[in-house]
Protein backbone atom coordinates (compact mmCIF):
# COMPACT_ATOMS: atom_id res chain seq x y z
CA UNK A 1 0.00 0.00 0.00
CA UNK A 2 1.49 3.63 -0.82
CA UNK A 3 1.37 5.87 1.72
CA UNK A 4 2.91 8.66 0.41
CA UNK A 5 0.97 11.79 -0.06
CA UNK A 6 0.43 11.73 -3.37
CA UNK A 7 -1.19 8.30 -3.31
CA UNK A 8 -4.04 9.97 -0.79
CA UNK A 9 -5.70 13.10 -1.43
CA UNK A 10 -9.09 14.72 0.23
CA UNK A 11 -11.78 15.90 -2.18
CA UNK A 12 -11.24 18.94 -4.18
CA UNK A 13 -13.19 21.97 -5.36
CA UNK A 14 -14.28 20.24 -8.34
CA UNK A 15 -15.46 16.99 -6.36
CA UNK A 16 -17.87 18.83 -4.18
CA UNK A 17 -19.26 20.70 -7.53
CA UNK A 18 -20.56 17.26 -8.99
CA UNK A 19 -21.83 16.31 -5.40
CA UNK A 20 -23.66 19.57 -5.25
CA UNK A 21 -25.03 18.66 -9.25
CA UNK A 22 -26.06 15.08 -8.11
CA UNK A 23 -27.90 16.56 -5.06
CA UNK A 24 -29.51 18.94 -7.42
CA UNK A 25 -30.37 15.91 -9.76
CA UNK A 26 -31.76 13.74 -7.03
CA UNK A 27 -33.98 16.86 -5.56
CA UNK A 28 -35.27 16.62 -9.03
CA UNK A 29 -36.13 13.25 -8.53
CA UNK A 30 -37.77 13.08 -5.39
CA UNK A 31 -34.54 11.07 -4.33
CA UNK A 32 -31.81 13.34 -2.01
CA UNK A 33 -29.42 11.56 -0.86
CA UNK A 34 -26.59 11.98 2.11
CA UNK A 35 -24.28 14.74 0.88
CA UNK A 36 -21.25 11.93 2.50
CA UNK A 37 -22.19 8.97 -0.31
CA UNK A 38 -22.83 12.26 -2.97
CA UNK A 39 -18.78 13.03 -2.16
CA UNK A 40 -17.94 9.61 -2.44
CA UNK A 41 -19.59 9.26 -6.02
CA UNK A 42 -18.11 12.39 -7.03
CA UNK A 43 -14.83 11.45 -6.60
CA UNK A 44 -15.40 8.06 -8.40
CA UNK A 45 -16.26 10.03 -11.04
CA UNK A 46 -13.85 12.55 -11.14
CA UNK A 47 -11.39 9.55 -11.11
CA UNK A 48 -13.05 7.43 -13.46
CA UNK A 49 -12.90 4.44 -10.29
CA UNK A 50 -15.18 1.71 -9.93
CA UNK A 51 -17.11 2.18 -6.80
CA UNK A 52 -17.58 -1.13 -4.71
CA UNK A 53 -20.28 -1.08 -2.32
CA UNK A 54 -23.19 -2.64 -0.79
CA UNK A 55 -25.01 0.54 -0.53
CA UNK A 56 -27.65 0.39 -2.73
CA UNK A 57 -28.04 4.36 -2.54
CA UNK A 58 -25.55 4.68 -4.47
CA UNK A 59 -27.46 2.81 -7.46
CA UNK A 60 -29.77 6.00 -7.18
CA UNK A 61 -26.88 7.93 -7.11
CA UNK A 62 -26.14 6.32 -10.79
CA UNK A 63 -29.14 7.30 -11.85
CA UNK A 64 -29.34 10.46 -11.33
CA UNK A 65 -25.26 11.12 -13.06
CA UNK A 66 -26.67 9.22 -16.02
CA UNK A 67 -29.54 11.98 -16.14
CA UNK A 68 -26.72 14.52 -15.67
CA UNK A 69 -24.24 13.11 -18.33
CA UNK A 70 -21.90 11.61 -15.77
CA UNK A 71 -20.50 7.92 -15.25
CA UNK A 72 -20.71 6.67 -11.84
CA UNK A 73 -18.94 2.78 -12.39
CA UNK A 74 -21.13 0.69 -9.18
CA UNK A 75 -19.87 -2.76 -8.13
CA UNK A 76 -22.19 -4.12 -5.59
CA UNK A 77 -20.94 -6.81 -3.19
Amino acid sequence: MDTSREAWSSPVYENYIVAHRLQRGLIGLGKPQAFSDLLVAAVAINRGEVLATRDSDFEVIGEAARVLGLLLKVATT
